[in-house]
């Protein structure tokens, strides 16, 4: 909450008192629980533009480890912003090519990795930005057409949802000249 409202110093405060409390966590979930204290560590290091360090923090934390699916630590093995910072971070660094790739590999459900979270429909409107910014049109229009029939009950309300929509139609309006 402390990153989404802006408030830096108080989401870095919290990782001093995220990391007194891991000497407490048992040992069976320390790496989840240094997993998600990474996450906001590299939330925090991007938004004081310390773009490398954050990426090398997210490459080092690596996957949660996979719960029990009758477990109540499903639903954090789940948490969709975790998915999405490195690519946000490559974004933030101007490397588009590079926040293309993340973006894939978080979109693009692999049956032989190790990976079982969830693809929350925003990384493919994110994916497809990133596509029309690099003139990808066609396939800026599949990922927007996936995140529109993906969100198609969303309130409409939702800038997401309105900007796609308006995207679409201008991406579709370019292919029909």
């Amino acid at each position: 909450l402390a990153m989404q409202e802006g408030k830096d110093s108080e989401a870095r405060s919290r990782l001093v008192e995220m990391d007194s409390l891991l000497l407490f966590v048992s040992p069976s979930a320390i790496g989840n629980a240094r997993y998600h204290r990474n996450l906001l560590y590299a939330e925090v290091l991007i938004a004081e533009d310390s773009v490398d360090q954050a990426i090398h923090v997210i490459d080092k934390s690596g996957l949660p480890d996979l719960p029990n699916f009758a477990s109540e630590q499903l639903m954090w093995y789940n948490v969709p912003f975790a998915r999405d910072i490195k690519a946000r971070a490559y974004i933030k660094k101007e490397a588009i090519d590079k926040a293309i790739i993340e973006y894939e590999k978080i979109a693009t459900f692999d049956p032989k990795g190790s990976d079982r979270r969830l693809i929350p429909p925003k990384y493919y409107y994110g994916l497809a930005k990133l596509y029309e910014q690099r003139g990808l049109h066609e396939k800026a229009i599949q990922q927007y057409e996936r995140f529109l029939i993906l969100w198609k009950d969303a309130d409409l309300d939702l800038p997401e949802l309105k900007d796609a929509k308006l995207r679409l139609i201008r991406l579709k309006a370019k292919a029909t000249k």
